[in-house]
């Protein structure tokens, strides 16, 4: 993994081919893939906030998503960061 983020029983991880998957961890001794996502680009760095996450990429993208149903994720937004 690249990048791990847990938030509450979720732990958010980007792999090594750079998209995002979703794990229930709420059994640490089995986690449990419940969502992915792959966006455009590589993944730089992501945040949680409650079932959103917000996710910056290395080619200057930005996102929103919306994790509360983690199998469908929606996209709340996204753009590109000018001088990104």
């Amino acid at each position: 993994a690249r990048l791990v983020k847990v938030a509450g029983d979720r732990a958010y991880v980007v792999s090594a081919t750079h998209h995002l998957d979703v794990f229930n961890i709420q059994n640490p001794a089995t986690p449990t893939l419940i969502g992915t996502f792959q966006p455009s680009g590589t993944i730089g760095d992501l945040d949680v906030a409650g079932s959103n996450l917000a996710l910056v990429t290395t080619n200057g993208g930005f996102a929103l998503l919306n994790f509360a149903n983690p199998a469908n994720p929606v996209l709340l937004a996204s753009n590109s960061i000018p001088g990104g």
